[in-house]
């Protein structure tokens, strides 16, 4: 019975890691796609403008994303900034606002 009984115990101890699922990050693998692309621009004035970019799809939602990167005057000298923004999203720029 004690033998048994260690058995038992060393077959759940071996089994249980075995069947363990890692939910935060297994599930994501692959979800997200970069792909490199043009798309075109036309501003207020109607001068069009094509533009290329790097776009990240989320897979799981279909959501496109542009990324862009920018460099900028740091501290101890320049850095790299990186930022993928939704693709469908509104940019408002103010006007210029004349003043007399």
């Amino acid at each position: 019975m004690k033998n048994m009984l260690i058995i038992l115990f060393f077959f759940f101890a071996i089994q249980s890691p075995a069947f363990a699922q890692n939910k935060g990050t297994g599930t994501d693998v692959g979800r997200f796609q970069l792909f490199q692309g043009t798309y075109r621009f036309v501003n207020i004035m109607g001068e069009e403008y094509l533009r290329e970019g790097l776009f990240k799809i989320d897979t799981k939602t279909g959501q496109l994303f542009v990324c862009e990167e920018w460099q900028v005057d740091g501290k101890e000298g320049y850095v790299i900034q990186r930022k993928c923004k939704p693709f469908e999203e509104g940019i408002v720029t103010p006007k210029e606002v004349n003043r007399k």
